[in-house]
C-alpha cells in the first residue's frame, strides 16, 4: 500500500512510502509513472525502522527522505540518486532518539538544509 506519493518535477516518475514487500519497516521506492519496475531506493532499514518523509530535488535527479535506517528511533537525513545509487547520510551522527524533523533542497538542487 503506497503512502506519501510525490511526482517528480518532470511528471516522468513517482516516489512513494510503503511496508508492502517488508511489513511494518516503511521503505522508499521509485519508479516511471507509466510501466516500469518499481525500485526501491531507500536502500537497507532495521527491523522496525520507517521512511516518514521525503523530497525530490528541484532537478528530479535525487530523492531526500528521512529515516531510521540504522537505530530504530534515531531519524537520519538521506540523500540517493533516483536509480538507487550514491545512498548518503547528510548530517552527522545524531545520539540515540535524535532527530532531522525538517528539511529542504536549495533551488540549484546542491544542498539540504535541515
Amino acid at each position: 500500500q503506497a503512502q506519501s506519493v510525490s511526482v517528480s518535477p518532470d511528471g516522468e516518475s513517482v516516489a512513494w512510502r510503503s511496508d508492502a514487500t517488508t511489513p511494518g519497516i516503511s521503505h522508499l521506492w521509485v519508479g516511471k509513472l507509466f510501466g516500469g519496475t518499481p525500485l526501491r531506493v531507500s536502500g537497507g532499514i532495521v527491523a522496525g525502522g520507517n521512511v516518514t518523509d521525503f523530497a525530490w530535488s528541484p532537478d528530479g535527479a535525487r530523492l531526500a527522505f528521512v529515516a531510521d535506517r540504522v537505530a530504530v528511533g534515531t531519524f537520519d537525513l538521506w540523500s540517493v540518486a533516483v536509480d538507487g545509487s550514491g545512498l548518503q547520510r547528510v548530517n552527522d551522527a545524531l545520539p540515540a532518539g535524535g532527530a532531522v524533523s525538517a528539511f529542504e533542497w536549495s533551488s540549484d538542487s546542491l544542498r539540504l538544509a535541515y
